[in-house]
């Protein structure tokens, strides 16, 4: 869905009428983020997780703690961020959908193959949101945080992916 966001309109044309509208190239960007995000926030952790309330009371009659939901959730809603402006940001660097998907699958799988290589997996594991699914679980289980690095390196990638976004499409000619 996401990969082709950029790539579909550069090749049916609405992105050259688009951008000859009084609208900012940056705008554009920020518009394609946002939306996908949003969209995929909801639809993939705010629904499934008020599902998995509902269920879990209805089956048990326990509510689960709200702290157990939200951690976690933020945890997902920095994965998404990630991935979408990763996607963003290939986006504006290729005209390839095959490019972009085969490279955005490969980061996603990446993950089980960085473990094999050891010098790589505490650098990757503490600078990446690779590590996040795990210290989500951890938070879960033992309800404590226990690195910040990768919450806050996630959120600087994501942020610094975006901007690069903006400053390629800017200058790119359509």
């Amino acid at each position: 869905m996401l990969q082709g966001t950029i790539i579909t309109e550069i090749e049916n044309g609405s992105l050259n009428w688009l951008i000859s509208n009084p609208v900012s190239r940056r705008n554009v960007i920020l518009a394609k983020f946002t939306s996908n995000f949003v969209n995929l926030v909801i639809f993939s952790s705010f629904i499934p997780s008020i599902t998995l309330i509902i269920v879990l009371y209805i089956l048990t009659g326990v509510l689960i703690p709200v702290h157990l939901i939200l951690i976690p959730l933020f945890f997902n809603v920095l994965l998404i961020g990630f991935y979408t402006s990763f996607l963003i940001l290939l986006g504006t660097v290729f005209n390839s959908r095959i490019i972009v998907l085969v490279l955005s699958f490969g980061l996603a799988q990446s993950s089980g193959l960085i473990g094999f290589i050891e010098p790589l997996y505490k650098l990757v594991i503490d600078y990446t949101p690779m590590s996040l699914g795990a210290q989500s679980l951890i938070f879960v289980l033992k309800e404590e945080i226990i690195n910040f690095t990768p919450i806050i390196s996630t959120i600087s990638l994501s942020i610094i992916m975006l901007i690069a976004a903006i400053w390629i499409f800017d200058r790119k000619e359509f």
